[in-house]
């Protein structure tokens, strides 16, 4: 049997594990991860090491080293339940979205590197490129963003915090994201309830192919030669078309009985991922079921049935922990993450005495007990005044700690 590929998958009801791990070859089980439920769209594997998954509606990411196989090894503290998760391929940064805003940190420090603010809605897919050099967020306000880690990483940079393309092409929720090979040069595919689909260059920015549909698309992946989408849909149908079939116009209209059709799924297809020697399909739904497919023929090989609707599926390298305990690397150090950038301070208030009271001045020669006592009593009324202006400052510091810093 080759071992080359491990099939991940995660639903939304499981009372015994979060994640499950199977050989996609002959459908059994190998491995099974347990601790909570993924959230959608969080599944991912840090460089062959652990596997990462947000939960379900909490703050936190948690933490799986392959080599255990077992129970979750680390959770990490979020500012917020997490809705899109992603790492760059050797486990450098990771990027987390929460609501509309996305948080990079550098993974071995927990270092927060930005916060990035460019989505009106939730964000719900994030993926990084195969250099680890972009990544590409995706929201349910229609627009994809193309990030440059260089530009979130180093503060001094001239596009730090900015995105380096908006696309606004979408006029529904972006509901699939798909990141091609080629580092900066890859191909970056969308799909939306507007029952289009979306090609564009990333390096350009420029849209390529926009390929519309009769039903809306809830799921997209594209094969490792990059000749050929598949697109899932809300009523079970997993659509394909090819991108190298000329004529090719800018927009093209596919009616859904010309498209060729994966059907077997009776609910949403939540997720699509494909085998690296791009014979194998392997599509998640509501029905509660993951099927593997063939390709060429369009023929579902393989049903895994789930305890819930599936919410994650991933294909990664076979790790060799978990052929060989004895091979395993060495643990992933991972820090816990920051919850505020470094450079978010203490507000500091400093009261400044421009005139000197005259009261405040060494006693004059000759002055009466009287004078003195008046002297003594207002030094006192001040020190009081100035204890009281400290409290106040402390307090304004605490609010802002606890209600705007968010610390």
């Amino acid at each position: 049997m080759s071992q080359l590929e491990l099939l991940l998958t995660a639903d939304a009801e499981s009372p015994a594990h979060n994640t499950v791990a199977w050989d996609p070859a002959t459908g059994t089980q190998v491995a099974a991860f347990r601790g909570g439920h993924a959230a959608a769209g969080t599944l991912c594997s840090l460089a062959g090491h652990s596997l990462a998954a947000a939960e379900r509606g909490r703050p936190g990411v948690q933490l799986w080293r392959l080599a255990r196989r077992d129970a979750v090894h680390q959770r990490l503290s979020t500012p917020g339940p997490v809705t899109a998760l992603a790492a760059d391929p050797a486990a450098t940064w990771l990027a987390l979205a929460v609501a509309e805003r996305v948080f990079v940190y550098e993974l071995s420090s927990g270092r927060l590197l930005a916060v990035l603010s460019r989505h009106y809605q939730t964000v719900t897919a994030l993926r990084f490129t195969d250099d680890g050099s972009h990544f590409v967020s995706a929201a349910d306000d229609g627009l994809a963003a193309v990030w440059p880690v260089a530009g979130c990483a180093d503060p001094e940079s001239a596009r730090h915090g900015q995105p380096l393309h908006v696309w606004a092409h979408h006029s529904l929720p972006i509901t699939g994201l798909h990141v091609g090979g080629g580092g900066p040069r890859a191909r970056v595919l969308t799909c939306s309830r507007d029952q289009t689909c979306k090609v564009y260059q990333l390096s350009s920015g420029e849209l390529l192919l926009s390929v519309s549909f009769d039903v809306g698309l809830t799921s997209v992946a594209l094969g490792p030669a990059e000749t050929r989408v598949f697109c899932g849909t809300a009523g079970g149908a997993v659509l394909s078309f090819s991108l190298t079939e000329p004529p090719r116009s800018l927009e093209q209209h596919v009616p859904t009985a010309a498209a060729a059709a994966l059907t077997g799924h009776t609910g949403r297809v939540t997720c699509l991922a494909v085998t690296r020697d791009g014979r194998t399909l392997v599509s998640g739904s509501d029905d509660q079921t993951v099927r593997l497919w063939h390709v060429a023929s369009g023929q579902c090989v393989r049903t895994l049935p789930q305890r819930g609707a599936v919410t994650n599926v991933a294909l990664v390298g076979w790790p060799a922990a978990l052929r060989d305990a004895g091979a395993a690397p060495p643990p992933l150090h991972v820090g816990q993450l920051q919850r505020a950038q470094p450079d978010s301070g203490p507000l500091e208030l400093e009261l400044v005495l421009r005139d000197r009271p005259a009261l405040l001045e060494s006693p004059a020669d000759g002055e009466d007990d009287g004078g003195r006592a008046d002297r003594d009593d207002t030094i006192e009324q001040l020190r009081r005044q100035i204890a009281a202006c400290e409290d106040v400052n402390a307090s304004m510091y605490q609010f802002m700690v606890d209600k705007v810093m968010k610390v």
